[in-house]
């Protein structure tokens, strides 16, 4: 490899080496981004409106009650009202417009209900609004408001359990983390049965055209909550409960239940839950959905493809496959519904499995790896490498990857070494597995890196060691622009993943069809701490050292200008 002509470096010395450094507006919290009524409704929030019906009917879920919005544009939307109880039906909508809006209700079943009207005025803000593929680059996601949308998943199946009593500590603490989004069961759990302790089963007993509305109530409270007062968190909302895994049990309970109550089932769910900006749906969690179970494979599309088909917002939606299956709807016959790429794996550091998917434009979502506090056989022996790891490579390859700490109850990350916590017959301690998670979320809004903008490309770069496979580094570039590594630093991978502490890590990259002189900087995953590298001119292969030794980096190339030609 050639070294750097001499007079090229005195005309590097001479540029401002200075990186770009800009802040996301942070979103305020506000008691009225879910309003009512006559209040003031806030652009990206929800708005509800309360009617009250007749003498109910037998069954008041039966009862069909359509509210037409209409916002300053004209686009009106008819949205499902709900039934919640007494005599009372709400409607939601989400706000996709400032100015003045009007609405009035219609039903057949019950004349109380039908011509109701009434206007509300919504008015800017600085909330997100809902998540959708980004236009630019559809395996990334954006919100509402344009922005890019940086997904750093935990798991919080209980997080709308009535018997969860910690729910608010546990948000407090996983959004200070740098959490963007939670998966949790609609219902409250992940099982089927209705008398299962982590059940997500909507229905009231065993009557299938009545719906728990204690449960539905409960998740009500808790998202207007997190609208209010953290609404940058969004949800993955598991819509249905999972029977058994490595069986065709859950597909073959869903086609017991007769057509007409199933789809009432979920036009309900929809009703109640599709104004809410920060939810994206999950039909269910864990399914085994190969050609070797048909009766889930139909269950995860005839689910997907109502609520592709109803939702008025059109949220994200997608299936899950078990663990390391194959994601299971990629055909044309899907391409119509599927949101994203939902997956299961374990120790899936190095985001091996994205490649598979490469050729699909869908966001790849490692939602669950093996868990912080698991089974002995298989939880990470170092989890706060492991999980910074786990998300650095997911994010560099593209797609975005989950973190479990304690996935059967919900307990506030800070306070787990002070909550018992026995499972699978061990006694566990506190938490570490988020640690270094602060430092991944500031260091691209610090920067004001959007990733809809690279591109990943893992052949440009190599370790100076040789480490490779799993432990290799990860590359996203800008075109020529501006390029991203991450460097593990791996000593192992697997469930024994831990540091190299006799290396300074070290990269290779090929840079000869690259023009251009880049500023360099390095950041420690660990613990956020940054330094400023020499500067780097493309057109040959170079070699960068890490300023730290025993830690895994990121580095940071941003082209800042142009060598001069022999002619200048």
């Amino acid at each position: 490899m050639e070294s750097i002509p001499r007079r090229w470096l005195l005309v590097v010395l001479m540029i401002v080496m200075t990186l770009a450094f800009s802040s996301q507006p942070v979103v305020s919290q506000s008691e009225n981004n879910f309003s009512t009524g006559n209040q003031t409704a806030r652009l990206f929030g929800v708005h509800e409106i309360t009617l009250t019906g007749g003498t109910p009917a037998e069954n008041p879920f039966t009862t069909v009650v359509r509210v037409t919005f209409q916002p300053p544009s004209g686009a009106a939307k008819a949205i499902d009202a709900f039934y919640d109880g007494g005599a009372t039906w709400r409607a939601r909508v989400y706000i996709t417009e400032t100015g003045d809006w009007n609405w009035f209700s219609e039903s057949t079943d019950d004349p109380q209900l039908n011509g109701q009207r009434g206007t509300f005025t919504a008015v800017p803000s600085d909330l997100r609004g809902m998540l959708k593929p980004h236009p630019r680059n559809p395996r990334q996601w954006m919100t509402d408001n344009q922005q890019w949308f940086l997904n750093i998943n935990d798991t919080a199946y209980r997080l709308f359990n009535a018997d969860e009593s910690q729910w608010q500590p546990y948000i407090h603490d996983v959004v200070a983390l740098g959490i963007t989004s939670v998966r949790s069961g609609a219902l409250g759990g992940w099982a089927w049965g209705k008398d299962a302790e982590s059940s997500n089963y909507p229905w009231e007993g065993d009557d299938l055209t009545r719906y728990d509305l204690k449960k539905f109530q409960a998740t009500d409270e808790r998202l207007q909550w997190m609208l209010n007062h953290y609404p940058s968190l969004y949800v993955q909302m598991i819509i249905f409960g999972q029977v058994d895994w490595q069986t065709d049990e859950v597909g073959t309970a869903w086609r017991e239940i007769p057509p007409a109550v199933r789809e009432n089932t979920m036009r309900y769910m929809i009703a109640r839950w599709a104004a809410y900006p920060q939810i994206f749906w999950l039909t269910v969690n864990d399914m085994s959905c190969t050609e070797d179970f048909p009766n889930n494979r139909r269950f995860g599309r005839e689910v997907g493809r109502y609520f592709a088909a109803h939702d008025p917002w059109q949220h994200l939606v997608s299936v899950s496959p078990t663990r390391e299956m194959t994601f299971c709807y990629l055909g044309q016959e899907d391409a119509d519904w599927v949101g994203y790429i939902h997956l299961q794996d374990q120790f899936a550091l190095g985001a091996e499995r994205i490649k598979q998917y490469q050729n699909y434009p869908l966001h790849v979502f490692l939602a669950e790896d093996y868990y912080e506090q698991d089974h002995d056989t298989r939880y990470p022996r170092t989890p706060r490498y492991f999980q910074r790891w786990l998300f650095w490579s997911w994010i560099l390859s593209g797609g975005s990857a989950n973190y479990g700490g304690r996935y059967p109850v919900l307990h506030p990350y800070n306070e787990a070494g002070q909550q018992p916590f026995e499972f699978n017959g061990r006694r566990w301690g506190g938490l570490s597995g988020l640690d270094s998670v602060p430092y991944i979320a500031s260091y691209f809004s610090q920067r004001g890196i959007d990733l809809s903008q690279f591109q990943p490309d893992d052949s440009l770069v190599s370790d100076v060691a040789g480490r490779n496979v799993k432990r290799r580094p990860e590359l996203m570039r800008r075109e020529d622009d501006e390029f991203l590594i991450y460097h593990p630093n791996a000593y192992s991978a697997e469930r024994t993943a831990h540091l190299d502490f006799s290396i300074t890590p070290a990269v290779r990259l090929d840079l000869r069809e690259v023009e251009g002189v880049f500023a360099t900087e390095w950041y420690r995953a660990y613990d956020g701490l940054t330094q400023a590298g020499g500067p780097v001119v493309g057109g040959d292969y170079r070699e960068l050292t890490s300023p730290w030794k025993a830690y895994d980096v990121v580095l940071r190339l941003v082209r800042v200008g142009y060598v001069p030609h022999e002619t200048d």
